[in-house]
């Protein structure tokens, strides 16, 4: 029970003092012009998990205080938000039994995937490696280890009619039990591959990479998460994982 009163605290905390983002609403009277400034290399954490703001969304800095869309935060700790246009509303629904519950489910799960990381390790393959996700193909071609990163060569061949994306700020590591992070990567100057930004649609076959933060060049072993999109209003996601293994690949 106290910890139901504590996540009621929590929740108004996090939505005041929210920037609301909802598409279509148009400026009339009574908005007023500021200087703000953006901030979009922010990263948040839900119950210890990392989250970027989706593609195309920002966060801002006004006197002091950060803004950040509604939609972003709401949804990520269990409620909707919805935009009545004809009375200009803004309703955040949320449920605290029901947030608790999932916040719970996803502890056991976090859990349960450090388990499964563990539990697979016995299984590596060389590359080039090949994933299918629906009738999409998505291919580990290669490695390349720089000073300041790993680059990691990627061919996404989609033969569906459902456009996907490769949210490569998403991508994770798993070295030796250490986990890296797609948004650990600082002291490069575009750690970003443009062309994931775009969709891949139907008959499509793009080649980029994903770039991560350097790791030893004797690594023997390597798993890397990929998360897949679909660029509809499902907006279905999917993690692909990829064990490699790369002894004698780096002589």
């Amino acid at each position: 029970m106290k910890r139901t009163k504590k996540y009621s605290y929590f929740m108004i905390g996090m939505i005041v003092g929210i920037l609301i983002s909802i598409a279509g609403v148009a400026f009339a009277d009574g908005f007023s012009q500021v200087r703000v400034w953006l901030a979009g290399d922010l990263t948040f954490k839900f119950n210890g998990m990392k989250k970027r703001l989706p593609y195309g969304q920002t966060s801002l800095i006004y006197k002091d205080r950060v803004y950040v869309p509604a939609r972003f935060i709401a949804e990520n700790i269990g409620a909707k938000v919805k935009w009545i246009q004809e009375s200009r509303t803004i309703e955040i629904n949320y449920n605290e039994r029901e947030s608790v519950e999932k916040e719970e489910k996803e502890e056991t799960t976090s859990d349960k995937s450090v388990e499964d990381n563990v539990k697979k390790n016995d299984d590596y393959d060389k590359l080039p490696i090949t994933q299918k996700v629906d009738e999409v193909y998505i291919t580990i071609t290669g490695l390349h280890f720089d000073k300041d990163m790993l680059r990691i060569y990627l061919k996404v061949e989609n033969k569906g009619d459902v456009p996907i994306q490769i949210d490569q700020i998403a991508t994770k590591m798993i070295v030796d039990d250490k986990e890296y992070f797609q948004d650990d990567l600082t002291n490069v100057l575009f750690p970003y591959d443009r062309i994931w930004f775009n969709d891949i649609k139907e008959d499509d076959e793009v080649k980029g990479e994903i770039k991560m933060p350097p790791i030893d060049k004797d690594t023997k072993k390597l798993s890397v998460f990929i998360k897949v999109r679909e660029n509809n209003l499902s907006k279905k996601e999917k993690v692909i994982r990829y064990d490699i293994d790369l002894e004698g690949e780096n002589n």
